[in-house]
């Protein structure tokens, strides 16, 4: 329950700041993040530029054909131009993915520098979710970026990449200094929703440890805007939604997960 009013307390002060005396300049550091949750909504798996069509001739993309989706939410819809229904669409060591043919891989080494590994597949990362923090305080903040932790069930995975600027075993910022950012990753491997925060160590006079709140939905194809969509609702990213895992505090294994 204290993490509970932790978090409502943290997201009132990026609410209303000075109004309720959250800046003010009390002795010590004081570790402040310029918003603490984050959602990701219906990003394409595959990550890839398609575009919509009823049948194949709707297609301009060489060798692309009408994919229809066999979600239940997309189905009958919502087809999307690409170019695989199997393995046997793609180039020799392409397999067929989500309706794209990509490159089989065991880590991220496999790939190219533009892509992760993730679900077996060498994919294109998804936009990342970057954080900047600030020391609000009067004192340096410590912030000890080698004893950040990600919590969750295993589905947090998806959020476990995650790279400091500048890199380093701690940072230090001297009173009002804002130059820390987070750059995180959301690399689904497959369709569902995905929850979980990591847990920032520091000598705060407030939040030690910070947490950052992250969820996010994957889908085999980004919801468009028009009228006659039926996309799936988004995950939902309240407070109370959180409860479970700030109780526990699980922390996933990720072995293998991409």
């Amino acid at each position: 329950m204290h993490k509970l009013l932790i978090l409502a307390f943290l997201i009132a002060c990026l609410a209303f700041g000075a109004a309720i005396g959250c800046g003010s300049t009390e002795d010590g550091p004081r570790f402040l993040v310029d918003l603490n949750l984050r959602d990701l909504c219906n990003y394409n798996v595959s990550v890839e530029t398609e575009s919509r069509c009823m049948v194949d001739d709707d297609c301009s993309g060489q060798n692309q054909f009408c994919w229809f989706s066999t979600e239940a939410h997309f189905k009958d819809k919502k087809g999307f131009c690409r170019e695989c229904e199997d393995d046997g669409a793609c180039d020799m060591g392409l397999k067929c993915d989500h309706g794209w043919c990509h490159m089989l891989c065991t880590a991220d080494v496999d790939c190219d520098a533009t892509e992760f590994c993730t679900g077996s597949f060498c994919r294109k990362p998804h936009k990342g979710i970057e954080f900047s923090f600030s020391n609000r305080g009067n004192k340096d903040l410590d912030v000890y970026l080698d004893q950040v932790t990600l919590h969750g069930n295993d589905e947090a995975c998806v959020f476990s990449r995650f790279e400091w600027a500048p890199a380093g075993g701690t940072a230090t910022l001297a009173p009002g200094d804002f130059s820390l950012y987070l750059n995180v990753k959301f690399t689904p491997k497959d369709v569902g929703e995905f929850r979980g925060f990591i847990k920032i160590p520091n000598n705060s006079i407030d939040f030690s440890p910070m947490l950052i709140f992250m969820c996010g939905q994957a889908v085999e194809s980004v919801c468009s805007v028009s009228a006659d969509d039926t996309c799936p609702e988004c995950a939902s990213c309240l407070q109370e939604d959180f409860t479970a895992i700030l109780e526990s505090e699980p922390t996933p294994d990720c072995t293998g997960y991409f």
